[in-house]
């Protein structure tokens, strides 16, 4: 099942659909400011098989700087209920996205960010 994308066998499609609404929020907000801060340069890319790869210490700055991100308040309009991090909003999408699909609720509403 899936809305935005192709479904494959094997491919989480469903998944990549509902990580479409917090792209720009964390993976696309988390690489800008690796870069804006030169916290990864063009030094850190190293040579792969199929291109450039960050080296291990990019890897590590971007999956803390992500994790911190994770963690942060989630800002939404209207405001989420009692303070939620982005983790917590991400975990009550997937139940809701759920419950539509299930018949359990009359519709989705995806995460308004502010």
């Amino acid at each position: 099942m899936s809305f935005l994308h192709t479904p494959a066998r094997g491919r989480p499609t469903l998944v990549f659909d509902l990580m479409e609404e917090w792209r720009p929020v964390l993976l696309d907000s988390t690489v800008l400011a690796l870069t804006g801060l030169r916290a990864v340069t063009v030094d850190d890319l190293d040579d792969g098989p199929d291109g450039p790869w960050l080296s291990p210490g990019a890897r590590g700055q971007a999956v803390t700087r992500f994790h911190a991100r994770l963690s942060a308040p989630a800002r939404g309009w209207p405001a989420p209920p009692a303070r939620r991090t982005c983790a917590d909003q991400i975990r009550a999408q997937c139940i809701a996205l759920r419950a539509w699909i299930l018949g359990e609720s009359n519709a989705y509403e995806p995460f308004a960010w502010r």
